[in-house]
């Protein structure tokens, strides 16, 4: 979408890409000019990198897991619907048949045999 004043934004999808790659380069730099052990880095780690990784992954869990329980049981429901669909129609089936041999409606002569003799 443009704004009024003409200037095009970017896209969330560019954004990512480009915080991936702006990451990426840091984090080699870094590790490449001070390397792991230095203090600077092992600080940031510690108390910055590690603290908001754990939170992006427990909000992560937080969101996702209640979506995937939700769908799984959604998909799970959905399939024994279906399976009592069926057997409620093959229940039908069965009571229609009992009940017109029973009446006499039905009889071995109206189904055709299997040697087709």
């Amino acid at each position: 979408m443009t704004e009024i004043t003409g200037k095009k934004n970017t896209g969330l999808h560019t954004r990512i890409l480009i915080g991936l790659i702006v990451g990426a380069v840091l984090g080699i730099l870094a590790n490449t000019l001070l390397g792991g052990k230095h203090p600077a880095v092992e600080w940031l780690n510690h108390y910055i990198a590690g603290p908001a990784g754990q939170i992006f992954l427990r909000l992560l869990f937080m969101i996702v897991m209640p979506l995937v329980f939700a769908s799984i049981t959604l998909g799970v429901d959905r399939i024994l619907d279906m399976s009592r669909t069926v057997v409620n129609v093959l229940g039908d089936l069965t009571a229609t048949a009992y009940l017109a041999r029973s009446e006499g409606f039905w009889n071995a002569s109206m189904v055709p045999s299997a040697d087709n003799s």
